[in-house]
């Protein structure tokens, strides 16, 4: 998830309070269903959300490519550069 939300123009630093805000929704989501619900079913809501998650940044990340806004990394542009040289 970090390198997704990266790809999509977050700061390392941004990336990470982003995945720690959703752990503790999570966190704070499960123990309060945890009284009412069975653990199983809160582990199925758990995965579903976070798979429904998944989809929405790769959909996120498709659209960026459509657009042709993607973020290229160092690596990637001194390949791209040493290829145009030849």
């Amino acid at each position: 998830m970090h390198h997704k939300l990266l790809e999509l123009g977050m700061s390392h630093r941004t990336s990470m309070v982003f995945i720690i805000m959703i752990e503790l929704f999570y966190i704070i989501i499960n123990f309060t269903l945890a009284r009412v619900l069975n653990i199983n079913l809160i582990l199925l809501i758990d995965v579903v959300s976070w798979i429904g998650l998944h989809m929405w940044l790769n959909f996120l990340l498709s659209r960026r490519h459509q657009l042709g806004l993607t973020r290229r990394g160092s690596i990637q542009q001194s390949i791209d550069t040493y290829t145009e040289d030849d």
